[in-house]
């Protein structure tokens, strides 16, 4: 280490010479790097609404929700599937990995939904997918 150090003082006018190469091309890459001032930081989501009108809470997530999740659950590319049952309402969300297309997605959950929805209580409406959406609204 002691020789580097030495090397170092010696000349000082190339190690100065260097250090100023090293922030000019530091600068010249700086100026090309694309900036997003608002990146979106969440993953790409399908949010599915379900109505099943003068349905309990437990019977539309037994009935509604548990068999919307199911049928999404092994769908390709998802991450997670989250859900919230109230009375008369299912929402589902399906997450998928970073860098699918939200396009894609839909279609993939829409796919799912047709088959699964013949298997849903007559009085639930057919479950709809709600609009493409990020972050900042």
């Amino acid at each position: 280490m002691k020789p580097l150090i030495q090397w170092s003082i010696d000349h000082h006018w190339m190690v100065m010479a260097f250090s100023m190469l090293l922030l000019l091309g530091g600068i010249w890459t700086a100026r090309d790097i694309p900036v997003d001032v608002f990146p979106d930081l969440t993953a790409p989501t399908v949010t599915i609404l379900t109505e099943g009108h003068g349905m309990a809470p437990e019977e539309m997530e037994s009935l509604v929700t548990f068999p919307l999740e199911s049928a999404i659950n092994g769908a390709s590319n998802v991450r997670r599937v989250r859900s919230a049952t109230a009375l008369g309402i299912a929402v589902v969300w399906v997450e998928f990995d970073w860098g699918t297309d939200i396009f894609l997605a839909r279609q993939v959950v829409a796919e799912k939904l047709a088959l699964v929805g013949g298997t849903l209580p007559p009085q639930v409406k057919r479950p709809v997918l709600a609009p493409v959406s990020s972050i900042m609204g």
